[in-house]
């Protein structure tokens, strides 16, 4: 009897010593089950997914010609004149009657302007974009337009001031090379052929003719939007009898 006693009692202490190990020891987890690894994976998934969106943002925004043809006004519209979207005979500068010289040397006409833009970007400044290819080696450059000093110069706005590009322009400057004829034109408000037209006078065209096989030549830009390294706007095109044209 004496002996099944302390039997009993070592069984005993050798239970509640079990028992206190127990408690003491950290639980081991069960291997998660493969929901589990599929929840670290849909994150990866949600990644990708915005990797492409961002792309196809970027990529709509670095190609953004035509983008806002539903805004397109004419450049004589009232609302452009007003609202300071451009100047009251800006379209004259790509005419050949338009002369201009400044006291730096420089002398072009309406046939070496290339093209003006104008648009709600340009109100604040009540200036607009326009380009025209250098007579005596080819460069094209660009200049800020107003209406009291329509023509590139140093010093001619204000008797002082200057309408050439400055360091904040520099999105918009071309390459600084020679345009020849049958050159490709590239700029942030789309890319064009350079192309010799009647003679002395010099445009761009587009890259591809109308659906009924004319030559459409680039007449004015609209820019409705201006970010910091593109622009969302509308080219439109002339044929040689001055209408309308629109390349396929």
């Amino acid at each position: 009897a004496q002996l099944r006693r302390e039997n009993a009692q070592v069984t005993m202490k050798a239970e509640l010593l079990a028992r206190e190990v127990k408690r003491l020891s950290p639980e081991v987890q069960a291997p998660a089950p493969m929901v589990a690894e599929r929840e670290i994976q849909e994150p990866e998934s949600d990644s990708l997914e915005q990797s492409d969106t961002k792309s196809k943002e970027t990529s709509l925004e670095n190609s953004t010609v035509g983008e806002c043809a539903d805004d397109y006004l004419k450049p004589t519209a009232e609302k452009v004149l007003t609202d300071h979207y451009g100047y009251q005979g800006m379209q004259n500068i790509m005419t050949p009657a338009f002369q201009w010289s400044n006291n730096e040397g420089l002398t072009i006409s309406g046939n070496d302007v290339l093209m003006y833009a104008y648009g709600p970007p340009f109100a604040a400044s009540q200036q607009i974009i326009a380009y025209y290819r250098v007579p005596t080696n080819g460069k094209i450059l660009l200049w800020w337009s107003k209406s009291h000093c329509i023509g590139p110069c140093k010093t001619c706005c204000d008797g002082k001031a200057s309408n050439l590009p400055g360091a904040g322009s520099y999105v918009l400057t071309l390459t600084d090379k020679t345009y020849n004829a049958g050159d490709k034109v590239s700029t942030k408000m789309g890319d064009y052929i350079l192309e010799k037209f009647e003679g002395t006078n010099w445009r761009l065209k587009a890259q591809t003719q109308s659906q009924q096989g004319k030559v459409c030549y680039l007449d004015h830009v609209y820019v409705c939007k201006k970010h910091t390294f593109s622009v969302e706007s509308t080219p439109k095109f002339i044929d040689e009898a001055g209408n309308n044209c629109v390349p396929k």
